[in-house]
Protein backbone atom coordinates (compact mmCIF):
# COMPACT_ATOMS: atom_id res chain seq x y z
CA UNK A 1 0.00 0.00 0.00
CA UNK A 2 1.11 3.48 -1.26
CA UNK A 3 2.09 5.68 1.54
CA UNK A 4 -0.16 8.45 0.78
CA UNK A 5 -3.15 5.73 1.00
CA UNK A 6 -2.26 4.69 3.94
CA UNK A 7 -2.11 7.88 5.59
CA UNK A 8 -5.62 8.90 3.77
CA UNK A 9 -6.44 5.55 5.72
CA UNK A 10 -5.53 6.70 8.80
CA UNK A 11 -6.85 10.45 8.48
CA UNK A 12 -10.60 8.85 7.72
CA UNK A 13 -10.17 6.34 10.70
CA UNK A 14 -9.10 9.39 13.45
CA UNK A 15 -12.49 11.29 12.11
CA UNK A 16 -16.10 10.59 13.28
CA UNK A 17 -19.10 10.00 11.48
CA UNK A 18 -20.28 13.13 10.31
CA UNK A 19 -23.56 14.47 11.72
CA UNK A 20 -26.09 15.91 9.06
CA UNK A 21 -26.85 20.18 10.02
CA UNK A 22 -30.37 21.71 10.16
CA UNK A 23 -32.34 20.94 7.30
CA UNK A 24 -31.77 23.29 4.04
CA UNK A 25 -34.71 25.92 3.48
CA UNK A 26 -35.46 25.22 -0.19
CA UNK A 27 -34.94 28.12 -2.49
CA UNK A 28 -38.06 29.80 -4.74
CA UNK A 29 -36.58 29.93 -8.69
CA UNK A 30 -38.40 33.12 -9.86
CA UNK A 31 -37.80 34.75 -13.87
CA UNK A 32 -38.88 38.22 -14.68
CA UNK A 33 -40.44 38.29 -17.90
CA UNK A 34 -38.35 42.05 -18.13
CA UNK A 35 -35.47 43.78 -16.24
CA UNK A 36 -36.72 46.27 -13.82
CA UNK A 37 -36.53 50.03 -15.44
CA UNK A 38 -34.20 52.50 -14.74
CA UNK A 39 -31.09 53.76 -15.70
CA UNK A 40 -29.26 50.93 -16.22
CA UNK A 41 -25.35 49.26 -17.15
CA UNK A 42 -25.07 46.21 -19.60
CA UNK A 43 -21.54 44.52 -18.82
CA UNK A 44 -20.56 41.97 -21.68
CA UNK A 45 -19.15 38.81 -19.89
CA UNK A 46 -17.65 37.13 -22.74
CA UNK A 47 -16.58 33.53 -21.95
CA UNK A 48 -14.43 31.07 -24.09
CA UNK A 49 -15.21 28.14 -22.62
CA UNK A 50 -18.83 28.50 -23.35
CA UNK A 51 -21.91 30.93 -24.24
CA UNK A 52 -21.58 34.78 -23.29
CA UNK A 53 -23.80 36.55 -21.08
CA UNK A 54 -25.10 40.62 -20.69
CA UNK A 55 -25.50 41.16 -17.15
CA UNK A 56 -28.19 43.90 -16.33
CA UNK A 57 -26.81 46.28 -13.45
CA UNK A 58 -28.24 49.27 -11.96
CA UNK A 59 -26.61 52.62 -12.91
CA UNK A 60 -27.11 54.21 -9.12
CA UNK A 61 -25.62 51.54 -7.28
CA UNK A 62 -24.33 48.91 -9.49
CA UNK A 63 -26.84 46.30 -8.06
CA UNK A 64 -27.76 43.26 -9.87
CA UNK A 65 -31.25 43.37 -12.01
CA UNK A 66 -30.38 40.21 -14.16
CA UNK A 67 -29.23 38.87 -17.01
CA UNK A 68 -29.22 38.11 -20.97
CA UNK A 69 -28.07 35.46 -22.97
CA UNK A 70 -26.28 37.16 -26.55
CA UNK A 71 -26.69 33.90 -27.58
CA UNK A 72 -22.34 34.15 -28.79
CA UNK A 73 -19.94 31.28 -28.58
CA UNK A 74 -16.11 31.79 -28.62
Amino acid sequence: MKSTTAAFVALAALTGPAFAQDAIEPETLTVKETIDEGPNLFVLSQEWKGPSSINVLGAEDFAMKGNMGPGTTA
